[in-house]
Parts: structure tokens; sequence; C-alpha cells
């Protein structure tokens, strides 16, 4: 009513001329009008700021409820509500990947659809988070419905399901990801979307640590690239199939499958360019030194040589390829060369501490050679007390905490310290190794007792 007042005094003004009265009157409706626009802007900054508090302190059903007040209290300002329903679209995603309550979600679901409206930028994206929450509540018919419902938006409008994929994505929704990704693949020939959706659906499967299908994907993004259109693109690709597949290695060598590990790791290389930029050096580097590191466990030092010598040509200033280099010279009885190579790996590490003493990865992993290589066991314990200031409940770095008290004979302090590794709940990939490591502390710990 406000505006339409607003509107008709307009009118009289430029029918009649502008008296005194008029004027004033008009005045006066602005200033209410621009009163009540800073006064919606600075409660809707407070609902946001209580919001952040709120999800700081793991609350996501009062940040429900306190944004469902916000909704009611909405502001009239077009780019003030718009951006309140996109944080409204953030809190639905973020409490579906926190597996809070999934009927409460339900319910701001229904509302926030109301609230928004026809008007609102994505509201397939909406359509799927429903489907998130009734999936999660194992009512499967019901998700299948609203699923339907998603896939048949805008199906025409690549771009549209571009935005909404990636969404679905960066929320962590890597099922509905997928699905999304795969019907808009299944409803367009342009191959510059082809391979973003094929790139998304890969990517989504890396997330999801499924790295055999991840792998798959990739490779067939790789041949929508490969006419060469989209060289920054392919580069990125290349990475991203070479980490899919060092990871799927990485599997096979933690359940003693080396010959596994290598093929995957040599499937990688087959993808890297000749020659390789400095980027892509250090990607063919991880592979080559996880080739030779699978030789070296199946006693093959022969067979990993060349590929450790790979590695370092590839990434000359890669700490860890002299680290691989060096086992292989131990490992082939030539010391001198081990020893060269180790003081190399050494030189690079500290090379990065010294240019940034916060680098916490860099004194991790320093710490780690040490304490792999029986080498400095005090040292190792002060870089990686300093990486834990720097990067608190780290799982890897409190891995090399447990392993360096191991080595000391600390079994006790071993296994208190991986015990807190499983508290920070870690991912199904990393799960293997450290229940590996768990064990080898409370086997010891039995021995001793």
């Amino acid at each position: 009513m406000r505006k339409v007042l607003v509107l008709l005094m307009a009118g009289v003004v430029l029918g009649l001329g502008i008296g005194p009265a008029a004027a004033s009157a008009a005045a006066d409706a602005d200033d209410a009008e621009s009163n009540l626009a800073e006064l919606e802007l600075e409660r809707l900054n407070a609902i946001i700021g209580a919001l952040e508090v709120l999800d700081a302190k793991g609350d996501t059903a009062g940040m429900i409820d306190l944004y469902r007040k916000g909704m009611l209290l909405s502001p009239s300002d077009v780019s003030a509500r718009e951006r309140y329903a996109s944080i409204g679209l953030g809190l639905i995603a973020h409490v579906l990947a926190t597996k809070g309550d999934m009927a409460q979600v339900l319910d701001l679901i229904d509302e926030f659809e109301v609230y928004v409206g026809e008007d609102f930028a994505l509201p397939s994206a909406l359509s799927w988070l429903r489907v998130a929450a009734l999936r999660r509540l194992d009512r499967t018919e019901d998700a299948a419905a609203a699923q339907q419902k998603a896939i048949e938006y805008k199906t025409d409008d690549t771009d549209y399901r571009r935005q909404v994929g990636y969404f679905l994505l960066r929320a962590g929704l890597y099922d509905e990801a997928i699905a999304e990704f795969e019907s808009a693949l299944a409803h367009t020939d342009d191959a510059w979307y082809r391979a973003i959706f094929a790139r998304g659906i890969a990517a989504a499967y890396l997330m999801t640590e499924q790295y055999a299908k991840a792998a798959d994907e990739y490779e067939k993004a790789l041949v929508i690239h490969s006419d060469g259109r989209f060289p920054r693109a392919y580069g990125d690709l290349i990475e991203d199939a070479c980490l899919a597949m060092y990871h799927l290695g990485r599997d096979f060598e933690l359940r003693g499958k080396y010959a596994e590990t290598v093929a995957a790791n040599e499937r990688a290389l087959k993808l890297l360019p000749d020659p390789l930029d400095e980027e892509l050096g250090q990607v063919a580097a991880t592979n080559l030194t996880a080739i030779a590191d699978a030789y070296l466990k199946l006693k093959k030092p022969n067979d990993a040589l060349p590929y450790a010598d790979r590695a370092k040509r590839a990434a000359p200033n890669a700490a860890g390829a002299y680290s691989t280099l060096g086992d292989v010279h131990a490992a082939l009885g030539k010391k001198n060369d081990a020893d060269a190579a180790y003081a190399e790996c050494e030189r690079l590490y500290r090379e990065m501490i010294d240019t940034d003493p916060d680098h916490a990865m860099a004194s991790n992993n320093l710490a780690w050679f040490y304490v792999t290589h029986d080498r400095e066991l005090d040292e190792a314990l002060k870089l990686v007390r300093k990486a834990l200031e720097l990067a608190p409940e780290t799982e890897a770095y409190l891995d090399t905490l447990a392993e360096i008290y191991f080595r000391q004979g600390e079994i006790d302090q071993a296994v208190e310290t991986i015990a807190r590794v499983f508290e920070l709940e870690p991912t199904p990939h990393h799960i293997l190794y450290f229940e590996q490591q768990r064990d080898k502390f409370t086997k010891a710990r039995k021995r001793g007792s």
C-alpha cells in the first residue's frame, strides 16, 4: 500500500504542478521508504550474524527456527530478499550435509518454496534438496517423484542445468549432482556443456571416494575435451584424472595389491602430454613415485629405479620424489646415491620451512621423512608438534605424531594419539590406513605386556 500511495502522489505532482504541501508529502514518503529499507537491512544483517553464531555452535535446529522467523519479516527490497533466499538455500543444503532433522528440513523446504515464489533463480535445486531429504527418510517413492520433477525442469536450458548441478556438487549432494548431470548429458549435444557435465559426474565420484568410477568418468570427459578447443580445462581435467587414479592405486596398495597399484598409476601416465609443464610435472611425479614405491614393495628395485628417476626429472623440486629415489638406491645397495637423494629431500623440505615458517604440511612431511627413515626422532617430534600448533586436529599430523611415539617406544601414547584420529571421523578412504596403524600399535602394546 505504501508504494501505491507514493505512486499516486507522484501522479498528482506531475499533473498539477508542485505545490509546497504536495512536495513536502512526497519528500516525507520518500524518507519513510528509505528509513524502512535501512531498518530492514539492519534486521537482515542481524539475523545473518545470529545464523553464523548458531552455525559455529552446531545448532542446526536453532538455525532453522531463526531463518523461519526471518521469512516472516521478509525485506521488501528485492536484492535483500534475493540475498536472504540464497542464504536459505545454502542453509537447507548445510542441514542435509550435517544430517539434521530431515522432517524439519522438509517443513522448511515447504515454507521456503512459498517464500521465494515463482521468481526463484534455481527452483529445481530446491526439488533436489527435497529429493535428498526424502531419501534420508527412506521415502523412496516420494523421492523418485521429486527427482523426476527436478530432472524434467528446463531440460533445454543447458546453462541453467550447469548451475544446478554445480550447486549440488558444492553442497555435497553428490548422488543428486550425478543424477542432474547425467540427465543434462542426455539432453544436449553441445561439446562444451557435455564436457562440463561429464567432469561434474567424475568430480562427484572423486569426492565420494569411488575412485574406479571417477577414473572411468574422467576418461570419458577427456575424450570429449580432446578436440583441443579448451586447453586450460583439458589440463585441469588431466590433473583431476591422475589424482583419481593415484587414489585408486593407493586403495590397492593398502590391500597389498601392488601390481594393481602399478597398473592404476600407469593408466594415469598415459594421459599426460609430452613435454610436461611445471604443474603437470608435479602431477606426474606423484604417479611415478607411487609406481616406484609399489615395485619396492614387490621387491623389484630395478623396476622401481626408472620411475623414481623420471619422477625427479618431472618435478626437480618435489622433496618426496627424492625420498623415494633414495629408498630405491638403498634397496639396490647404493648407499652413497641413497644418502645424496635423502640429503636433497631434507634440503628441499628445509627450504620450504625457511621460506614459510607456518608451512604446516612441510613441517609434517619432513617429520614423516625422518621417522620413516629412523632419523632425528627428537627433531621430528618438534616438527610435527609445530605442524599441529598451526593446524590442530589434522589427521595426517596426528598419524605422524603417533608413528614417532611408536618408534620411540612410547606405545601407550601412540595408541592414544591414533585414537584421536578416529574421533575426527576420517573419510572411508583413509580409515583402512588408520586401522592398520592402530592394529600395529595395539599389537606392539600387547607384546610389551
